[in-house]
């Protein structure tokens, strides 16, 4: 039976380290010669590299011995060469000048054409799989980002089944999008070969994760593009596997991390669907674990995952997945015995997708522990901390931005779970200490606004003769709110940030030193980073001031109370706002939590941003483009020659015009 095919090159893990196959630089500089024809350079560059395999501009040979009228680079290994037979193609290569809307909409047409050839296949494994045929679009340019690529392949994938789809499609000045896969409870990924039409009609549909990746190689994408090809002719012809390159030596300069821009799965009729939003979340949420127990061991877990139209078995440990499938087959009597398929590593097994629902899963622990004699099922529920932390959601900027913007930041500088959780544990003081910050200013507004409104109602006002009596007094409790902002502020930026740009190997310490100091850590920053070491001078400006207030007045109890000052010589009786710093107090806090949110934000993502991997980038969005929803200013993206990554500049903006 053929199987899902996934070559094993992991998107987010660290790849084998190989020896380098260098393409001339000439050879490179031709794929961009408009002056040569493009198939002449491909096949040029190609061919070296694919050991007893040809690439030639033919016609194909259908089964039924007719040929296609149209000419199609193909990679075969075919005596002929003019007319080559459908069963000796292993990748279809669509070539384009420049890819366009038009074009790209073109390619896939010609996708679905090639791919819907039969083939005899008589060969299977382990002798080799003749049945696929690779498609891949390759242009040396593009009207189009790889962004809008991916958008418009997910608007044409929504109209035709999976199995019609090109496999990759690469813009050699840019980068490429294909498909990687990862299987639930599995960390790594690898690149995918979408399935064939035969196979989506005969074989059971495996229960991995499939996503469309974009990775921005630049001038070394072609390099991808062998990588793809590679292990293709060697899972066509196994025999000729000797004589083929290892593909691992194309990618040492090729960024190994990529952004998924969409995800699929396939449902029970074996055709990719994509996931929406509520189900990549429930996906990512701990399910109830259903521990099988004999005595007082442990011998295993088992989860029902869902999906799609159907369901997964997950067990964890050494326990045989066979036994839940056999006794499934008694609750769910159709299923062929083809679908009881699963992966299996040293730690996990993975069903196939099965036609079950939770119903059909807990009805099979049921027979399962009746038919098991000393071993029961003890059910461990999966707990979510959902705790209300403010009346604001990521329709805020402050809650989109610096909570759930710096989050997706920090999944691409650390995709290891040891460097996210470190991260996490210093940044969550930073935005507790920042929340109460602002929570503090947010009362000193309301209650500096209510007194005003109770003098203009007269509510606290008793006039008695040329005595006027007010019978509420702001300058204690805005005295000790006053204090508490101002330390937390200082907490915030001197202690917290300082303690996370450390474990970033960004150190600010000098900041908040004297001004000998300060410029002593200045200049050693500006040779390592430019950028922030500007930034810091304007930082200066408004933290030297606040942290001189903390030191200063606070702790040696020289803080002058701000005190409200009336105007009684008119009615209704006015007040006068009190100031600290020469600013009145609203202001003053309302500034603060401005260059604090700014500070946080940019410096952070700044840090994160020095450990990005190679070939993606920040993007800064602008105002216009933000969703209400959810406005983020910073998203990730991939690295073209068409990008302009972020860069960290000093500004007196405030933080929403930013």
């Amino acid at each position: 039976m053929k199987q899902c095919q996934m070559q094993t090159t992991a998107v987010h893990d660290t790849k084998t380290k190989a020896n380098k196959l260098s393409l001339a630089e000439n050879e490179i500089e031709e794929l961009f010669d408009a002056s040569i024809p493009f198939i002449d350079t491909i096949k040029k560059l190609i061919s070296p590299h694919i050991g007893p395999f040809k690439v030639s501009n033919a016609h194909i040979l259908k089964l039924d011995g007719n040929k296609t009228e149209d000419q199609y680079l193909v990679i075969h290994n075919s005596d002929e060469e003019e007319i080559v037979p459908i069963d000796a193609v292993a990748v279809f290569i669509d070539l384009h000048e420049e890819l366009t809307p038009d074009s790209l909409e073109v390619a896939y047409k010609r996708s679905q054409e090639i791919k819907a050839i039969p083939k005899s296949d008589v060969q299977g494994p382990p002798d080799g799989d003749i049945a696929m045929t690779v498609c891949i679009v390759l242009a040396r340019s593009s009207l189009l980002a790889l962004e809008a690529i991916s958008e418009q392949m997910g608007e044409i994938n929504n109209t035709i089944p999976s199995h019609k789809w090109p496999d990759a499609v690469a813009v050699l000045s840019s980068g490429i999008l294909n498909y990687t896969a990862n299987i639930p409870a599995h960390d790594s990924s690898g690149d995918f070969y979408l399935p064939t039409q035969d196979y989506a009609e005969s074989a059971p549909a495996p229960s991995v994760f499939v996503h469309k990746t974009i990775r921005a190689g630049g001038k070394s994408t072609i390099n991808k593009v062998l990588a793809l090809i590679i292990p293709r002719l060697a899972i066509f012809l196994p025999s000729a596997s000797a004589s083929l390159p290892n593909y691992n030596d194309f990618l040492e300069d090729f960024p190994s991390h990529g952004i998924t821009t969409q995800t699929y799965q396939f449902n029970l009729s074996n055709d990719l669907i994509p996931m929406t939003h509520e189900q990549a979340l429930a996906a990512q949420l701990p399910t109830d674990s259903f521990n099988i127990v004999s005595e007082k061991q442990k011998l295993g877990s088992v989860q029902f995952q869902k999906w799609q139209d159907g369901g997964v078995f997950v067990v964890r440990g050494a326990f045989p997945m066979d036994l839940f499938l056999v006794f499934l087959r008694e609750v769910v009597p159709n299923i062929d015995a083809s679908g009881l398929q699963f992966f299996r590593n040293s730690e996990t097994q993975v069903s196939y997708v099965l036609p079950m629902g939770e119903k059909e899963f807990f009805q099979t622990l049921d027979i399962f522990q009746q038919r098991s004699s000393n071993i029961r099922i003890e059910r461990e529920t999966a707990k979510i901390l959902l705790q209300k932390t403010e009346d604001e959601g990521t329709s805020s900027p402050f809650s989109a931005r610096l909570m759930f913007g710096i989050i997706k930041t920090r999944d691409i500088a650390f995709y290891d779970k040891e460097g996210r959780n470190k991260f996490d544990d210093l940044y969550e003081p930073v935005i507790s200490n920042f929340r109460n910050a602002r929570e503090t200013a947010q009362d000193i507004r309301q209650k500096w606004e209510d007194h005003k409104e109770k003098l203009a109602s007269g509510d606290i006002v008793d006039i008695q003769g040329r005595t006027v009596k007010i019978s509420e007094s702001l300058d204690r409790p805005i005295k000790r709110d006053l204090e508490s902002f101002i330390n937390l502020s200082v907490r915030t930026i001197k202690q917290s940030m300082q303690n996370l740009t450390k474990e970033l190997e960004v150190d600010i310490g000098f900041l908040f030193k004297k001004e000998t100091t300060f410029q002593d850590g200045l200049k050693k920053l500006q040779t390592s980073d430019p950028a922030l070491a500007d930034y810091i001078t304007g930082v200066r400006q408004w933290s030297e001031p606040l942290i001189l207030i903390r030191n200063n007045d606070l702790e040696h109890g020289d803080f002058p109370p701000p005190r409200v000052t009336y105007n009684l010589d008119a009615l209704p009786v006015t007040a006068e706002e009190p100031e600290i710093n020469g600013k009145p107090i609203t202001e003053f806090t309302d500034e603060i939590i401005d260059c604090i949110s700014c500070f946080v934000e940019e410096v952070t993502t700044h840090c994160l941003q020095r450990k990005f991997p190679k070939g993606v980038d920040i993007k800064e969005t602008t105002l216009a483009e933000r969703s209400p929803e959810n406005p983020l200013r910073f998203v990730v993206t991939v690295v073209t020659d068409q990008t302009t990554p972020w860069k960290l500049t000093a500004h007196t903006s405030k933080f929403e015009d930013v």
